[in-house]
């Protein structure tokens, strides 16, 4: 064989394996290309539908690939998700916390400007909402409610401090004013508390507990029913040596029923007088030969027993005993300050003319004297009324 033979040969060898390189470069190329572009494509979720259609197959026959391990093909590519679907689906905002998601400490939980609101003083705020506000919510349920409150107070703040109104002279009279409310409030606290002794606490309990009235309790069952015949047939029932127990657990629709139709202790005025009225001439043991009707329906009755209402303790009274005590310790101090200082009162015309005022006319005063009436302006406490 020549030199230029072999050099040819050589020649095409070299271009052979070159093309063959460049085939599985191509290849290769492609199959990664098709790689990236599934891993780009998000596959549709599956619908209730089709995952009871894939539950519900037959298993594949031994050889068949099952549809899980099929590539896909180009003429079923996997469907991508729309963008909007996709963001829609990914920015879904995280669920609401809850108590177990609530970590513990003091975070910061807004920032207005230079000023961080903590958790604390947010929960502190929740606490002096009134009861009407908070009743029937959790803390979790105000809490949103009451830092959007707290922020938009930051924000006037804020716009205040800028803009120099707090020199305004009508914003000194309104503190004037509120100095003057707060510190009659703090003074005359502090004088009625001085004046409400253990002992005097102690000696109104006994003279409420010595003139309190007797109130009668009674323990009753009763069935209640819909119509005056299926009341009527109880009562038949019962007569035949029934159980009242056992016929108000099967036929009762009084939440009552699955404990046999027992209500516990009452007194007869706290229930609707109907019902009061019979459970009141009843004797122990007996029921009611007639059904009773209420506005709930008709009611066979029996009483179980009778009993006088126990006196509630001191401990649980004293609330109410101090309330009671601090209006009348506040209305005796009225009295005695009124007695030792010059008060003059004139009708709505003032004094009559020509009557002498003592001394120099003295410059109304801003804020006006506080009446009787408006001393729970200066005692929280009695806003609460009531007696004992």
């Amino acid at each position: 064989m020549s030199h230029k033979t072999q050099s040819g040969q050589a020649v095409m060898a070299a271009l052979v394996v070159l093309l063959l390189i460049a085939i599985g470069v191509a290849v290769g190329l492609a199959w990664i290309s098709r790689d990236r572009l599934g891993a780009l494509m998000v596959p549709p979720a599956p619908t209730p539908t089709t995952m009871t259609e894939a539950a519900s197959a037959p298993p594949p026959a031994p050889g068949v690939p099952a549809p899980s391990e099929s590539r896909p093909s180009a003429e079923s590519p996997p469907q991508a998700i729309p963008p909007t679907e996709a963001v829609r689906t990914r920015a879904a905002p995280p669920p609401p916390p809850t108590p177990s998601a609530v970590v513990p400490g003091n975070p910061v939980v807004a920032r207005v400007g230079g000023r961080d609101i903590h958790r604390v003083e947010v929960l502190e705020f929740i606490e002096v909402l009134p009861p009407d506000v908070r009743e029937g919510k959790s803390v979790l349920d105000l809490f949103p409610d009451a830092l959007a409150e707290m922020v938009d107070g930051s924000v006037v703040d804020a716009r205040v401090a800028d803009s120099g109104v707090a020199q305004d002279p009508k914003v000194a009279e309104r503190l004037e004013q509120a100095q003057a409310r707060i510190a009659r409030s703090v003074y005359l606290q502090q004088q009625v508390a001085a004046r409400l002794t253990e002992d005097k606490l102690r000696a109104a309990y006994n003279a409420y507990a010595a003139q309190a009235p007797v109130v009668e309790e009674i323990r009753a069952r009763h069935v209640l029913v819909p119509t005056l015949e299926e009341a009527q047939t109880i009562i038949q029932q019962l007569g035949a040596g029934r159980s009242f127990e056992a016929l108000a657990i099967a036929h009762s629709v009084d939440p009552s029923g699955v404990r046999g139709g027992d209500l516990g202790y009452f007194a007869p005025e706290d229930v609707v007088p109907a019902f009061g009225q019979a459970a009141r001439t009843l004797p122990v043991g007996a029921y009611t030969k007639e059904p009773v009707e209420t506005q709930f329906g008709w009611h066979v009755i029996q009483v179980e027993d009778r009993r006088a209402r126990a006196m509630p303790s001191f401990a649980a009274l004293r609330p109410d005993i101090e309330r009671a005590l601090e209006r009348e310790v506040l209305a005796d101090l009225l009295k005695d300050w009124r007695a030792q200082a010059d008060v003059r009162i004139y009708g709505i015309n003032g004094p009559p003319p020509g009557e002498a005022m003592p001394g120099p006319a003295s410059e109304p005063r801003p804020l006006a004297p506080v009446p009787l009436s408006g001393a729970a302006d200066f005692l929280p406490y009695q806003q609460h009324g009531g007696g004992y």
